[in-house]
């Protein structure tokens, strides 16, 4: 029992007031009925005597919170100078293939084999997420024997004990919902284009011109900061289903007929890049889809559902456009001004 551990008393002398007293044994024998951890016990099996002992400690990680590392304090003495103890933080993500018991622990602050207390207390920063059961909101500190030359049985004193977390956070919501196009830094292009594959002129023929929206300089970025989850990211002609293509005087349509000029847009093959942490749970990708005036006026890229997270930004890219061309077409440097919307 662990009973009156909640008390720090005098650090620097050998008598202590409440304490959670424990023998060491040898084998499975004594004090030491249930079968250990191969890493409870140390030097020779069967010859050095050794305990280990440890306790669970409630502790549960904020929402949306990162743990950072693993804060522990103890007071303890061997009370033997033939048997050193250490503390130790449980991994429940490894495995230590052991005595008949598979566990997974890391040692952690200063040893003691005195007859005096020892207080120890410090950081631990290694993969510290490892060392929380996030299902149980539970963490573990033990105090094992680390070297043992004992031969004969003695009883330590555990005095204190605790442990808690470091976390960071992400920062709060801004509140809004954009989109944006991003180079490969993440920073704005000021001035983004997609530049379609060029065609000939035709006197017989519709042709087909194609390029991709979204590029490693040039990735369409959606950023939800706001607490709801749903989200839709569209493309649609930025003046309105009136637009044309353009190029000079001359002209043809993106959301007529095929014959006459047709825009089509294909986000199904596209790639969705969440931002580090975050993931594409509850995003979907749309279909292909061609604009038809009065119709489609605007074309689906990505939809967020109600599972989707919150405070995190996605990368897309490898989106398809397809344009066909008309018969006798005018030769030119056309261009059509597209505007994408989250909302």
């Amino acid at each position: 029992t662990s009973t009156s551990t909640g008390d720090i008393d005098a650090l620097t002398t050998s008598t202590v007031g409440n304490t959670w007293a424990h023998a060491t044994c040898l084998n499975n024998t004594g004090p030491c009925a249930t079968t250990p951890y191969a890493s409870d016990f140390a030097t020779t099996w069967g010859t050095n005597y050794f305990a280990a002992s440890n306790v669970s400690e409630p502790i549960t990680v904020p929402t949306n919170a990162e743990v950072t590392g693993i804060r522990y304090a103890a007071r303890f003495r061997s009370n033997v100078t033939t048997n050193t103890v250490q503390l130790g933080l449980l991994d429940y993500s490894g495995q230590f293939v052991g005595q008949t018991i598979a566990g997974g622990w890391s040692a952690v602050g200063t040893t003691n084999a005195l007859t005096t207390f020892t207080y120890t207390d410090g950081i631990f920063q290694v993969n510290p997420q490892d060392f929380i059961d996030t299902s149980a909101n539970l963490g573990n500190l033990r105090l094992r024997t680390s070297t043992s030359t004992a031969v004969g049985t003695a009883t330590r004193d555990w005095d204190f004990a605790l442990m808690s977390i470091r976390w960071i956070e992400p920062p709060a919501a801004s509140g809004t919902l954009t989109t944006d196009i991003v180079d490969s830094g993440g920073t704005t292009v000021a001035t983004p284009s997609v530049t379609l594959s060029a065609v000939t002129f035709n006197f017989d023929n519709v042709q087909t011109s194609t390029g991709t929206l979204g590029i490693a300089a040039q990735k369409v970025r959606v950023n939800n900061g706001t607490a709801t989850p749903t989200w839709s990211l569209t493309v649609a002609s930025t003046t309105g289903n009136a637009a044309l293509w353009t190029s000079g005087a001359n002209t043809y349509d993106y959301n007529s007929t095929s014959a006459n000029g047709q825009c089509a847009v294909d986000p199904s093959g596209s790639t969705i890049t969440p931002q580090s942490g975050c993931v594409t749970t509850g995003l979907s990708k749309g279909s292909a889809t061609a604009f038809n005036q009065g119709v489609t006026d605007s074309v689906t890229l990505i939809s967020a559902g109600s599972s989707a997270q919150t405070s995190c930004y996605w990368d897309v890219t490898g989106v398809t456009l397809s344009q066909t061309v008309p018969v006798l077409q005018v030769s030119g440097t056309y261009t059509l001004s597209l505007t994408l919307t989250a909302a």
